[in-house]
């Protein structure tokens, strides 16, 4: 099977409240660089309109498997990653759905986004992560990063899509989680060790992205999504 890195772009929806945001500013602690900064600012992912079919605020767990009906063990290391990320998958879906109509539009300090785009932007994150760990399942060569394309497309997609309700934010953190561990239930070990990903002429490992990217990426924006919470109550 294969699975698109990129993810198929749906058409903009018109959003006929639409407000200026400013382009999002970096919110890495201490001017990190490399992949960890990565981690801060990812490329967009065009938005899915589906609908969730799972219950609000549910997160499965995650089964690994290197072929059907063969599981296989990971290393305790990434265990626990999965643990976490899915902890904050969680936290996520409940801060979202929490979300007042007043709050949703409330700019965070650290993005520059409405707090509905800063969850929004949560579950593109986990859908294009997916996408770039599915390299090691297709073959293709890493995901080539770019700091300038990734900066002017977060700022598109803020633009385009600051009205948005917060259920509609939830689903693409659902749908994000969802073809996350799609993906990484046919990772087999050898898999994990696969270049998918390169920043500065340098590849990175699927199982570097999870560890210094997925779940980084997911840590911070929530952490900037519970301060702009809390500066508004």
């Amino acid at each position: 099977m294969r699975l698109s890195p990129e993810g198929g772009p749906d058409r903009p929806r018109p959003d006929a409240g639409r407000r200026r945001v400013r382009q999002a500013r970096r919110i890495c602690p201490g001017g990190l660089s490399g992949v960890d900064g990565v981690a801060c600012q990812l490329p967009h992912a065009a938005a899915r309109g589906t609908e969730s079919r799972q219950p609000s605020n549910r997160v499965d767990p995650l089964v690994l498997r290197g072929t059907v009906g063969s599981e296989h063990a990971v290393n305790e290391e990434r265990s626990s990653v999965l643990g976490d990320l899915r902890a904050l998958v969680t936290d996520a879906l409940a801060t979202t759905r929490g979300l007042s109509d007043e709050e949703c539009r409330c700019q965070s300090a650290a993005e520059g986004w409405p707090a509905v785009i800063v969850a929004y932007h949560i579950g593109l994150g986990l859908r294009r992560q997916a996408g770039f760990i599915a390299r090691a399942l297709t073959g293709e060569a890493p995901f080539d990063f770019e700091w300038e394309p990734t900066h002017a497309m977060n700022a598109v997609n803020a633009r385009e899509h600051g009205s948005m309700s917060k259920e509609t934010a939830a689903e693409e953190i659902e749908a994000g989680w969802d073809r996350l561990q799609s993906v990484i239930a046919r990772m087999g070990d050898e898999d994990w060790s696969r270049a998918v990903f390169a920043f500065g002429g340098r590849p990175r490992s699927a199982d570097v992205v999870l560890r210094r990217i997925v779940l980084p990426h997911v840590s911070e924006h929530m952490q900037s999504l519970r301060s702009t919470i809390a500066a508004k109550r």
